[in-house]
């Protein structure tokens, strides 16, 4: 997702276009690529009288195989809206899987507790420091420590900037995204919701 530089950047540079994107979670708009940058796409619907503008990250511009041709200068695509960034903007998911675990994002502090499954997107990755994950909000975000990590080596091997990664607190109050930490609090569906996420994140990422 955009860094604080590249943010301002595109707000100023797309003032018109942002104040006509919110207000659009959960509903899905055709949508064409108007920049491309390291991790994710900037977007522009299509289709409406009033464009949005909006940020696809790049794991999640595949499906099981399917990867959009977004190089194709005329291609559009059907995305459905699942958050907002700075409350502003739509990020968009071309998967079909996440708008079922969309519940699953912290909006508000209260939202991050014990035995609760919580689903972030990786926004910094560090061999040293471990993740950190971005909610709605930069005062949700957290950080998961290399311990608490279900793979603790080779992390881009397993991990990617932009891609959904479900967790839970352990019994010592900390973020972990461990198998065994995650399966003790999820349910049979969500777990059965959460490999096919991983997967598919991965598929055409690596």
């Amino acid at each position: 997702m955009p860094t604080e530089e590249e943010w301002t950047e595109i707000s100023e540079s797309y003032k018109s276009r942002i104040k006509h994107s919110a207000d659009s979670v959960g509903k899905s708009f055709t949508w064409k690529v108007c920049e491309t940058k390291s991790n994710y796409y900037i977007l522009k619907s299509v289709l409406e009288k009033k464009t949005k503008l909006a940020f696809l990250p790049k794991p999640l511009a595949s499906a099981f195989g399917l990867s959009l041709q977004l190089d194709e200068e005329d291609f559009t695509f059907d995305g459905y809206v699942f958050q907002e960034y700075n409350r502003e903007v739509p990020i968009v998911t071309f998967s079909q899987l996440l708008p079922k675990l969309v519940t699953l994002i912290p909006t508000h502090l209260a939202d991050i507790q014990p035995g609760k499954l919580m689903m972030g997107f990786i926004e910094t990755i560090s061999s040293t420091h471990g993740l950190t994950l971005k909610f709605t909000s930069s005062k949700l975000n957290q950080h998961i420590a290399i311990k608490d990590m279900q793979h603790s080596a080779d992390l881009t091997d397993h991990y990617c900037i932009g891609a959904p990664l479900i967790c839970a607190m352990n019994k010592a109050g900390r973020f972990s995204c461990k198998d065994v930490v995650v399966h003790n609090v999820a349910t049979s569906e969500q777990m059965s919701l959460q490999r096919q996420t991983m997967l598919n994140a991965f598929y055409k990422v690596h």
